[in-house]
């Protein structure tokens, strides 16, 4: 069994090995030098695993989120591995999508990186709501890989009658401001 070095990134490593043999029917050149001595280099791939942590997600930003209006979804990400992240994008399930798009591509996060995003989300539903962002990225060998997280917020209704002014009871008539005649 072969165990890989904890700080390892994720590529083909060259491995030697060596081996001295001796065989029946041997010739005796072979014998008279103490046996058969062959070296071997396999390429050993290690895989690293990916460690992503998303914290401090946060609905809304500075506004109340309201239903079916655009407000923004904050959070810190952070590359914990050894390994650069590709491609890495986002996904929202649940109560919730993605503004402008189906997802929201960010790029590559260098390792021991953490950064900070704003994404552009919709709020599908008032009250209580509940979803999943979903990261997806490229590990060095250009396989996806997900992480998930759960999001959670406080979305308004949004308020479609008389905008909170009270009607004056009476109408204002048109003709009160006087019109000016137009210059020649």
């Amino acid at each position: 069994n072969l165990k890989a070095s904890a700080a390892a990134m994720t590529g083909s490593y060259p491995v030697n090995i060596q081996m001295e043999y001796e065989y029946d029917g041997m010739p005796a050149t072979e014998a008279n030098a103490g046996g058969v001595e062959v070296t071997e280099t396999k390429m050993l791939l290690i895989k690293e695993n990916l460690r992503v942590s998303v914290e401090n997600a946060a609905v809304g930003g500075w506004d109340m989120p309201y239903v079916d209006q655009t407000t923004q979804l904050a959070f810190s990400i952070y590359n914990m591995g050894k390994s650069v992240l590709n491609n890495v994008y986002f996904t929202v399930e649940g109560d919730f999508a993605v503004a402008n798009g189906s997802s929201y591509y960010y790029g590559s996060l260098q390792p021991g990186y953490p950064d900070y995003v704003e994404m552009d989300i919709i709020p599908l539903a008032a009250g209580d709501a509940k979803g999943t962002l979903t990261v997806h990225m490229e590990d060095s060998n250009g396989d996806e890989v997900t992480y998930e997280t759960e999001l959670t917020g406080f979305i308004m209704e949004m308020d479609t009658g008389n905008m909170g002014f009270e009607d004056p009871g009476f109408d204002f008539p048109v003709d009160v401001l006087p019109m000016e005649e137009p210059q020649k």
